[in-house]
């Protein structure tokens, strides 16, 4: 018992040996699954990377067996210590197995010595359908993006840093999908997912947008209500694009939640004035910059002091018109010509009401005044 133990352990021993005494690893460079292609002709790359300096290098021989053939495998333009085999793949199939080999000798003390290395088992898949690009790598939320394929079924679906976008299947070879509502500023993975699970297609920059609220700047008396209109320039998000709206005086305005419907570009908002004050609305979302708009809420009592002192200043003066043509002189420093009225203070109206006017035909007569009933001004 104790000698098959002992004999096992040395089994094992001599295959660790001779695995750690390895004078080479083999690189393989072919993708596992590549877009099919009218040919029928792909190539299959290989790099084995030297690791003992007894190896003499012009004795690298590289072969693939693949279907059960042994290939030599020749160098490749792509790069130094690269071998590449042209492999044709047999009419109905859709996959092929294949290892690498490669002979070469090694420098023992000075004696050539024939070794060799074989590579893990590989398989080579072919995909009917593949996505050659996004049209562009950045853009604002809600813009349009297309992508170009093969193989495009009406089941796919785009996926921004994890999140679904809002996918329209164009034809077999095109898609498009609407940037999400994400962070601006940053780069996310974005991914083509069907059945067959995720294929990426490359990383995606949102750039920020801009939210528009008109009118720019609000001025309001307490209890008076307007509108705000809120737009973006593309349209929201299938579920709608929440706009967070805050303000520095939570007092004196009242609104509700701003959300642009799905599909639209712009919604209006009702406010109304609270109490009296002065701040700024801030508005923003999720992948857009913030916008400021001054507000001023003006509170009843300040805007009843206004309007009395408007009023006031409305009946302080009263209006003269001259009825009739008399000679220009000075009337307590204050005269007009008969064919223009002249505006005059009521404290300077009364004191010239006793005023001695000269009148035609009434030989130096004195006139007193008389007010024009169908006029509101004073008439003479």
């Amino acid at each position: 018992m104790n000698a098959k133990l002992i004999r096992t352990l040395f089994s094992m021993i001599a295959v660790l040996a001779l695995v750690g005494c390895s004078d080479m690893t083999l690189s393989n460079l072919t993708p596992q699954r590549v877009p099919q292609n009218p040919s029928g002709i792909y190539t299959i790359t290989m790099k084995p990377s030297l690791r003992d300096a007894t190896i003499i290098q012009d004795s690298i021989m590289p072969y693939i067996v693949i279907d059960g053939t042994k290939h030599p495998m020749k160098k490749s333009s792509m790069g130094a210590n690269i071998f590449e085999y042209e492999y044709t793949m047999p009419a109905g199939h859709a996959d092929a197995k294949y290892y690498f080999v490669i002979d070469y000798l090694a420098d023992v003390k000075g004696t050539p010595r024939e070794r060799s290395e074989t590579s893990e088992l590989y398989t080579l898949k072919l995909i009917n359908r593949y996505v050659v690009t996004m049209v562009t790598e950045r853009g604002p939320v809600g813009s349009k993006v297309a992508v170009v394929g093969r193989g495009v079924s009406k089941y796919d679906k785009v996926t921004i840093g994890g999140i679904e976008a809002d996918t329209t299947v164009e034809s077999s070879n095109a898609l498009s999908f609407i940037v999400p509502a994400l962070p601006a500023g940053r780069s996310y993975q974005a991914y083509l997912r069907s059945g067959n699970g995720n294929m990426p297609i490359g990383q995606f920059l949102i750039d920020a947008g801009n939210i528009r609220v008109m009118p720019k700047e609000l001025t309001l008396t307490s209890g008076e209500r307007t509108v705000l209109i809120f737009s973006i320039d593309n349209p929201a998000p299938k579920d709608g694009l929440l706009i967070d709206v805050t303000t520095d005086i939570p007092e004196s305005v009242i609104m509700p939640e701003v959300i642009i419907p799905g599909g639209a570009r712009s919604v209006s908002i009702p406010l109304e004035g609270g109490l009296a004050g002065n701040g700024t609305l801030y508005a923003t979302a999720s992948g857009f910059g913030e916008t400021h708009v001054p507000i001023s809420v003006i509170g009843e009592e300040t805007s009843e002091e206004l309007t009395t002192f408007t009023e006031t200043e409305e009946v302080e003066y009263v209006r003269i018109e001259a009825t009739e043509e008399r000679p220009s002189a000075p009337l307590n420093e204050i005269s007009a010509p008969a064919s223009e009225p002249t505006e005059v203070s009521v404290e300077e109206f009364s004191q010239i009401q006793e005023t001695t006017l000269y009148t035609p035909g009434d030989d130096h007569s004195l006139s007193s005044t008389q007010e024009d009933p169908e006029s509101d001004s004073i008439a003479f």
